[in-house]
């Protein structure tokens, strides 16, 4: 979100996490990113809170397909897609073919 910073009319993003209990929790929308560094601020506050109090399981790999096809559905010059996540993937089943698998969609 720092970086964007003073960039919003050349670049347009979202921010959605996921996590044990979802696949999309909607952090910032590309229609109105954060303003200030105190806006900034309450994103990473909520998800701090999110994670601090949600189940255990993981989304990223639904995650992952969700953000990939709503990405490309959108008219623009590039498109990108960072997956980042904390989450044992084995431990769901998740390998890394299914990873490029859904990196792919």
């Amino acid at each position: 979100m720092e970086a964007f910073a003073g960039f919003e009319s050349r670049f347009r993003y979202d921010i959605v996490g996921h996590s044990g209990e979802t696949d999309a929790l909607d952090l910032v929308k590309k229609k109105s990113p954060p303003a200030s560094a105190r806006e900034r601020f309450e994103v990473v506050q909520q998800m701090f809170f999110h994670s601090s109090g949600c189940v255990s399981g993981d989304s990223t790999l639904s995650a992952t397909i969700r953000a990939v096809r709503e990405v490309a559905s959108e008219d623009a010059d590039d498109r990108f897609v960072f997956v980042i996540t904390d989450a044992n993937l084995a431990q769901y089943g998740v390998g890394p073919a299914e990873m490029a698998a859904a990196l792919q969609e």
